[in-house]
């Protein structure tokens, strides 16, 4: 975490941040910190002016979910943020019962804690996972959408899936998504 910590304070101007995550289940049983993605969002503050590009992934697959104890992180201080690439074992972490019920002083009408992650100014979200369905959260960002907390939300994908999703899911999704004005892309394979 120190050097993202240095990154951000020096390089205030940065617009785009790529952070891969290497640790693996071995060095949490070792006794090694793991980061969250509350420490992980703190970190960025100093960014929050600039950074228009944001992906937090890891590269390996016996990773473990990392922010089990953190469920009302948010992105929202990072107002100037376009997108956001977000492997789905962060989303996985999120504690639906605990997330925020506000948003801009406005109540949500569904609990999702990706609608409370991400900040207004997002136009682009990709969640990369294997096996995580997110159909309630998407269900609960288009109703946020529709009503306008997400202005500038066009485009919302998840790749790596494998086919948990039946047709009449996706196509539930689809509908929900573009009555928000946001196009929804499902895909198999690698992220892209």
């Amino acid at each position: 975490m120190g050097h993202l910590r240095v990154i951000a304070k020096n390089c205030t101007r940065l617009e785009t941040l790529i952070f891969y995550n290497l640790w693996s289940y071995g060095h949490r049983t070792s006794g090694l910190a793991l980061f969250t993605l509350g420490e992980i969002s703190h970190e960025l503050l100093p960014l929050a002016d600039n950074l228009k590009h944001f992906e937090l992934c890891r590269l390996k697959t016996d990773i473990l979910p990392i922010a089990q104890e953190e469920p009302n992180v948010s992105l929202r201080q990072l107002t100037v943020l376009k997108t956001i690439v977000l492997d789905g074992c962060f989303l996985l972490c999120q504690d639906d019962s605990e997330v925020e019920t506000q948003t801009d002083g406005q109540p949500l009408t569904f609990n999702s804690s990706l609608a409370n992650l991400l900040p207004s100014s997002v136009e682009k979200v990709i969640i990369n996972g294997r096996d995580i369905s997110l159909y309630d959260e998407l269900i609960g960002l288009a109703r946020e959408a529709k009503r306008g907390l997400f202005p500038h939300l066009k485009t919302f994908k998840q790749t790596s899936v494998d086919p948990i999703y039946s047709e009449a899911t996706i196509r539930a999704i689809e509908v929900a998504l573009n009555e928000a004005w946001i196009s929804f892309e499902l895909h198999q394979g690698e992220a892209s």
